[in-house]
């Protein structure tokens, strides 16, 4: 491995960050083609990539009747001791904003949240970094909207400060969500078909 400054060809390009977020994650032997399937990069850049890769030592290499088998160099230092680690984190990048957004809500609003759940391309893993963070905010009665909306301003205000994305509420009552699913509503069967429960109630339990 280079000595210094290795990271620069290890990380130069996309595909070998995602083969290295593949391998780390799943700690298996595959071949190339099985790799780039797995990632959505077409043979050819992927087998580059591979290849580069396994020059730096990042890899293993292993030959096996006409395939080649790649795995992570899990005895090199920039694997256990930079890649990995930093893999992990990366993975857990999700639950700590989804957790953040719960827990910067006013604990005097909470209460009168029934549920809360993100939706579009942030759930979908299609978004941009200035993507908005999508979440349908369920609430008791209309009377509790105005305050939930408020205290979500100040939710916004840190999620932008810290996470760089804007949280964008799409407030309802339970009366509003469920006449709108009887309507047949896009959004809401959008919704009910993609999304990950952040607090409380399931939204299925709630039809």
């Amino acid at each position: 491995m280079r000595v210094h400054n290795p990271l620069d060809k290890i990380l130069s390009k996309e595909t070998k960050v995602k083969i290295l977020r593949f391998l780390c994650k799943t700690e298996a032997e595959w071949s190339g083609r099985q790799i780039a399937k797995e990632i959505k990069v077409s043979p050819a850049a992927c087998h580059k990539a591979l290849r580069e890769l396994n020059n730096e030592g990042a890899l293993l290499l292993r030959g096996i009747e006409k395939s080649n088998l790649y795995s992570l160099n899990k005895e090199n230092l920039i694997v256990s001791d930079l890649l990995k680690p930093l893999y992990e984190r990366e993975s857990k990048i999700p639950d700590e904003i989804y957790e953040g957004i719960v827990r910067n809500i006013s604990s005097l609003v909470i209460k009168d949240i029934v549920s809360i759940a993100v939706f579009g391309s942030v759930k979908k893993r299609k978004e941009r970094p200035t993507s908005d963070i999508d979440l349908l905010v369920l609430v008791k009665n209309s009377e509790n909207k105005g305050e939930v909306e408020e205290d979500f301003g100040k939710v916004n205000e840190k999620s932008i400060s810290r996470f760089g994305n804007t949280v964008s509420p799409y407030i309802q009552t339970v009366e509003e969500f469920n006449l709108k699913y009887k309507k047949g509503l896009s959004l809401i069967k959008n919704i009910l078909k993609s999304h990950r429960l952040l607090f409380d109630t399931p939204l299925e339990e709630l039809l």
